[in-house]
């Protein structure tokens, strides 16, 4: 890629945190072949080619896939989904193929299922 208008997509997180498991592991295989210097040079060229596309990630962290939201909130993806439909979580942004729960709105929806959580205690502890 020669200009900045070569660049159509922006990876996903994940595609990053992989992105740097592989090049671990290219290093793991290939680096006793190559010299120490030549090795060094090229992990801090790839290393730094990385971090410069995390950069590129809109609010990167401020964001989780369906699949993270629903291990957070401990349920199905569906229900994920269906809290996006229900205007319930905020829907940060969406790729071809995956849709992204903002942060923000995920940890109000905790924070609010633990109110209604500590509610619900407090009213049953008042009935014994």
């Amino acid at each position: 890629m020669s200009t900045d208008e070569e660049i159509l997509d922006v990876p996903t997180p994940g595609a990053i945190k992989l992105a740097h498991k592989r090049l671990n592991e290219l290093f793991e295989r290939f680096g006793p072949r190559l010299q120490s210097d030549v090795q060094q040079e090229l992990f801090r060229g790839v290393q730094a080619i990385l971090d410069d596309v995390w950069k590129l990630m809109p609010d990167a962290g401020g964001f989780f896939s369906v699949g993270d939201a629903a291990k957070l909130l401990l349920v199905s993806r569906p229900h994920v989904l269906k809290l996006i439909e229900q205007g319930k979580l905020e829907l940060h942004h969406k790729t071809e193929t995956d849709l992204f729960v903002s942060e923000a709105s995920l940890r109000g929806y905790q924070a609010n299922q633990e109110a209604a959580v500590q509610a619900y205690r407090a009213s049953a502890a008042d009935e014994e």
